[in-house]
């Protein structure tokens, strides 16, 4: 009895000792992870040709979009930043740079162990003083990756002797006052040169053939300068140009065989000229090997585009927005989608188009309306062409057997893809008026 009155005793001290806080637990602080900082790459990526035709797909302003900060080149050639150790000046060293000290007012930075830049920015004050740099001893290889001349207020002309022994694969030479590319300019980099950035200069004469000087070239860029002439009849031979953008200058016209000879394009941008008209064969590529050809003649004046504009393409996209287009003719635009198999895409939004029964010719037939997409008509109160379906004939003199529309469409998705008959036939349609002489 006294044993457990004593083991009842010693249970309440306990409890009580408890409660006053004299054996309250511990508090186990679990600390909070450390913030793994990892620092802000430079904005100088470079952007890949899909992102590139992309953003030129959406440009609706006829000015240049302002660059981003610490973006140097256009979309073209926007440079990578490095991972290499930062020396003086935030700027990346490594071994085959050469000290900063031996080609001032240029210095050196390192894209990886095996690839550097040389960069040339608004300390150049002279061209000759742009060859003294190049002509150094101090560089211990060659070629280097890339050259930029960016911001200077350098105005000569882009000649042979410019450039001394050095070879590059890239050259960005962006908003200079460059005023004329000479015969042969790029002769020296014929065994290196990929890329070709001349964006934002003065360039007003350009001596297009010596473009043949660099057969590599996949990317050439001449945008932004005061351009008024594009070489016809297969002046330019690249057999590799993937990209040719010469948007925002001061083209009036496209000639035949403009770019026939540069079988692999996938992106054209002239958009942004004074482009009043296109030539038939303009954008002939009989041996075209490219996948798809992307073409922007959006924000131009062209009123007139001659029959056989494209030939020898599969599948293409060309954008004729913002232009002073009132028709869109079944001679310029049927050959196009008969030989792409109804794959070819038009964009004509923001003209101002007089539909009539010359539009027939596309509101009667589906796979002819899909390339077009929604053609909006100004003079019927912005109505789609489906307005006209009621009252269009179509023409007889379309064979039926004739095939039209993409045979990778499934055979639900339209019912009659392939036929050029009237979609809802009706007992006595009436004929439109004929247009006005001025406008046939």
């Amino acid at each position: 009895m006294k044993v457990a009155l004593c083991i009842a005793c010693l249970y309440v001290v306990v409890v009580l000792g408890m409660a006053s806080g004299r054996h309250q637990p511990l508090q186990h602080h679990r600390p909070e992870p450390l913030q793994h900082h990892r620092p802000e790459p430079l904005q100088n990526h470079r952007t890949n040709p899909k992102e590139h035709t992309e953003a030129l797909s959406v440009s609706g302003s006829r000015h240049p979009p302002p660059r981003h900060p610490g973006v140097r080149g256009s979309g073209f050639l926007r440079l990578r930043a490095s991972s290499r150790t930062v020396g003086k000046g935030g700027v990346h060293v490594c071994d085959i740079c050469p000290a900063s000290e031996a080609i001032a007012p240029c210095m050196c930075q390192c894209l990886n162990e095996t690839a550097a830049e040389l960069i040339c920015g608004p300390e150049l004050l002279t061209c000759s003083q742009l060859t003294e740099v190049m002509c150094l001893t101090a560089y211990p290889v060659n070629p280097y990756h890339r050259l930029v001349v960016q911001n200077t207020a350098l105005d000569c002309k882009l000649e042979k002797d410019l450039w001394g022994p050095l070879m590059f694969k890239e050259i960005v030479i962006t908003n200079n006052h460059f005023q004329a590319v000479d015969n042969h300019a790029f002769q020296p980099f014929s065994g290196t040169l990929m890329a070709l950035d001349l964006e934002g200069n003065s360039l007003k004469d350009v001596y297009y053939s010596t473009m043949n000087d660099t057969p590599l070239l996949k990317l050439l860029s001449l945008r932004n300068n005061i351009i008024e002439f594009l070489p016809g009849y297969m002046a330019m031979e690249l057999p590799l140009l993937e990209m040719f953008d010469a948007s925002y200058n001061k083209i009036a016209a496209i000639l035949p065989q403009t770019f026939a000879g540069m079988p692999k394009l996938q992106m054209i941008d002239l958009s942004n000229n004074a482009i009043s008209k296109v030539s038939a064969s303009a954008f002939t590529i009989i041996e075209h090997a490219a996948k798809k050809l992307y073409i922007n003649l959006a924000h131009n004046v062209i009123t007139s585009i001659e029959p056989g504009m494209l030939e020898g393409v599969r599948e293409c996209m060309i954008d004729l927005q913002d232009n002073h287009l009132s028709l869109l003719s079944e001679k310029v635009f049927r050959p196009i989608i008969d030989f792409t198999a109804g794959s070819a895409t038009f964009l004509t939004s923001d003209n101002p188009l007089l539909c009539d029964s010359r539009f027939c010719w596309i509101a009667t037939n589906e796979t002819v309306g899909d390339t077009f997409g929604t053609v909006l008509c100004p003079n019927l109160g912005n109505e789609s062409l489906d307005v006209l379906e009621p009252t269009c004939i179509v023409p007889a003199t379309i064979p039926p057997t004739r095939r039209l529309g993409n045979t990778r469409r499934t055979p639900h998705a339209r019912s009659n893809h392939l036929s050029t008959k009237k979609r809802n036939p009706r007992p006595e349609p009436t004929k439109l008026r004929d247009p006005p002489s001025s406008l046939s």
